[in-house]
């Protein structure tokens, strides 16, 4: 245990400064959410280019016609998915991995703390009980910023009230864009894996005949309609849940 004049200067058992860990502790935090969004722009320039790339082949002239009648551009265009398929998933767990560390960050953080409180409050009780006064508001002070989330005074300036999880508003909403960010990778992925499963069955002369009329008769609008349901759904009942802020 430090002994009073050691706490005084605001140092550890080790000669450490309380406020030096602290410090180094939030750094580390914040490397690792900036590094987050450097990793990100890193690989989402490949998965640009996957996207760009397949866009071009699709865009090019007699493209329909090709998709409809010859193998050739399936067979293009399955490649471009494959990588597709590559870049995201390598995104995702990008995004996962980082998020880790950056929770890591934040829970040595709050454990680190928690010890210090507890030792503050164990010295203060031996020094009183040695018929010393000493003042407790500087616990208060001094280490508050490391559970700020349990701090009355922080949620009363910051209210939750005044965010909300819907996008039709203009309020601060309780999103995490980490969470975002994964949920982005992990849309991709399933997108490429759908183009690559639909150019793969395409291969088939008899599969692609039967998708092209199905494509261009009658239950036409009712394919897109369930489609847009679909892509809905996906957003507002299974994404909307996971990109929610596990801390606002």
């Amino acid at each position: 245990m430090c002994n009073a004049t050691d706490k005084e200067k605001g140092h550890t058992k080790d000669g450490l400064s309380i406020k030096d860990i602290q410090e180094a502790l939030w750094a580390g935090r914040a490397l690792e959410l900036n590094s987050q969004w450097q990793r990100s722009v890193m690989v989402g320039t490949f998965l640009a280019l996957s996207y760009a790339g397949y866009g071009a082949l699709m865009v090019q002239e007699g493209a329909l016609k090709q998709l409809a009648h010859s193998q050739g551009l399936h067979w293009q265009a399955f490649g471009v998915t494959l990588l597709g398929i590559v870049f995201s998933y390598l995104w995702t767990c990008m995004a996962k991995g980082s998020k880790a560390w950056f929770e890591m960050y934040e829970a040595a953080i709050e454990l680190f703390g928690n010890q210090v409180r507890d030792m503050e409050e164990g010295e203060i009780a031996e020094l009183e009980k040695a018929g010393k006064r000493v003042s407790r508001a500087h616990v208060a002070t001094t280490f508050a910023g490391f559970n700020h989330w349990e701090d009355g005074a922080f949620w009363e300036k910051y209210d939750k009230r005044e965010r909300d999880a819907s996008c039709l508003t203009t309020r601060a909403g309780r999103f995490s864009p980490s969470k975002i960010n994964i949920v982005i990778g992990i849309f991709s992925l399933g997108l490429w894996v759908t183009l690559a499963v639909g150019h793969l069955l395409c291969l088939n002369d008899g599969v692609r005949g039967a998708i092209v009329k199905l494509l261009q008769g009658e239950y036409a609008i009712g394919l897109a309609a369930a489609l847009f349901g679909f892509i809905l759904g996906l957003l507002f009942i299974v994404f909307h849940r996971q990109i929610e802020s596990s801390t606002l």
